[in-house]
């Protein structure tokens, strides 16, 4: 039986919280690795290893720093082979 290589994945959000709680879950998963996580476009491109790329990046759209409009589009221009997929995050707003 061939044993299939788990899909790597990266999240990118700024609420640390949501982060690290689908990042936990996504760990359980033998079929996925979660190969860094981070805070906003300019810490995922200080995390990005060459060697260990992501296939798929759940990202944020709203981050502060660099947002996810302009992390896409940078991940579009230096690693195209990346799959980018916006993570909506919803919020509560009081009545």
């Amino acid at each position: 039986m061939q044993i299939e290589k788990p899909i790597r994945i990266a999240i990118v959000d700024d609420h640390t919280l949501f982060r690290n709680g689908v990042a936990s879950l996504l760990s359980e998963l033998t079929e996925i690795e979660v190969v860094f996580n981070a805070a906003n476009g300019e810490e995922m491109i200080n995390k990005l290893v060459p060697d260990v790329l992501p296939q798929v990046i759940l990202m944020d759209i709203n981050m502060p720093v660099m947002n996810g409009y302009e992390s896409t589009e940078w991940l579009k221009k230096h690693y195209p082979q990346i799959k980018c997929w916006p993570s909506v995050c919803l919020k509560m707003i009081p009545p």
